[in-house]
């Protein structure tokens, strides 16, 4: 009896533990991100920034729509709008790759306009270039916005040395559709496996599609991958091994452990001459089962992410994704 007292008494304090760590992570998101209010320009920069790359990834698509994303960019006008009048400057290297971006979409409206029905240009999309237009440029440097490559090109860097290898890597969302080779895909998998994780304990899992029809069908439920599901040739599903972890404290560090064997992931791609691109799964209860209803996945593996790859095209867009400055990340202690 007394054993079975002091089983139950390490099980409660391990539970009561657990909730008081979850309650610490619950109410720092609670105070500090944007998700209740929007009250500083720490909050509403990730804001511009999110919809922003919903209009650059676009640009790189094959075939663009024209107007496509218009409702975002007339978004993106008064959260800079409301940017302005909360003291943001405009003028910094990060807010001007945002404005390259959105006089990119610009542009590229502007030559589609005799496709457009006469009247028929959305007025949100007008009300939006007026404002973005007036916002100076203080750079002739294009530091945001496509870029064109040849497959020959992208391939070449990615065989380079490590900073051309690091610093070459895009998001490719423009596929040939071609199949990827199975010998290929398994040489992707094992140049990730040096990624660290915690203790060694190796808790990374992945899911390997390649039928065509079932990759659609998961990248509709994840719902990012408008405009370039079709021609995928290979779908990650990139999983954690709950069984890997044994402390409440690393209740988190299923999503590191795959955060870092994603990105071996991508530069493997990238060396080995295929396009990728990762995809968020920030969803709840009901996507993951659902996607669970597709995939026979154990219920111990975590979903974390998704990434997508395929054939490189003889040319292709890429967005340019800037980056922050190292002072704006980095905090130097003395």
């Amino acid at each position: 009896m007394r054993v079975v007292i002091k089983q139950f008494l390490v099980g409660l304090r391990r539970y009561l533990r657990h909730c008081a760590i979850a309650s610490y992570d619950f109410k720092r998101f609670r105070l500090y991100s944007a998700y209740r209010r929007v009250d500083s320009l720490g909050k509403l920069l990730p804001l511009i920034h999110w919809d922003v790359h919903i209009i650059e990834k676009g640009l790189a698509l094959e075939h663009p729509r024209p107007f496509f994303g218009v409702n975002v960019f007339g978004r993106v006008r008064r959260h800079l709008e409301a940017f302005a009048n909360m003291g943001g400057r405009t003028d910094t290297a990060e807010v001007q790759s945002m404005l390259c971006v959105l006089k990119e979409y610009v542009e590229f409206n502007e030559r589609h306009l005799a496709d457009c029905p006469l009247g028929k240009i959305p007025a949100i999309y007008d009300e939006a270039k007026g404002y973005i237009e007036k916002l100076p440029n203080v750079t002739s440097e294009k530091l945001g916005g496509t870029k064109c490559f040849s497959r020959h090109e992208l391939t070449a860097l990615g065989r380079g040395d490590w900073r051309t290898l690091s610093q070459s890597r895009y998001s490719i969302r423009h596929f040939s559709g071609e199949p990827v080779p199975m010998e290929h895909i398994r040489e992707i998998i094992s140049l990730a496996r040096k990624a660290p994780s915690v203790c060694n304990r190796q808790g990374p899992r992945l899911a390997v599609l390649t039928n065509r029809e079932k990759i659609r069908e998961i990248l509709l439920l994840q719902g990012g991958a408008g405009g370039f599901s079709d021609k995928a040739a290979v779908l990650f599903v990139i999983c954690g091994d709950l069984n890997a972890y044994s402390l409440v404290h690393e209740r988190n560090q299923v999503f590191v452990d795959a955060g870092f064997f994603s990105m071996g992931l991508l530069l493997g791609f990238h060396y080995m001459g295929y396009g990728a691109c990762t995809l968020h799964w920030f969803h709840g209860k009901q996507h993951d089962e659902k996607l669970r209803q597709l995939l026979p996945l154990p219920m111990q593996w975590t979903v974390c992410n998704l990434i997508v790859g395929g054939c490189l095209p003889e040319t292709l867009r890429v967005p340019i994704g800037h980056r922050k400055e190292v002072d704006d990340i980095a905090l130097f202690i003395d």
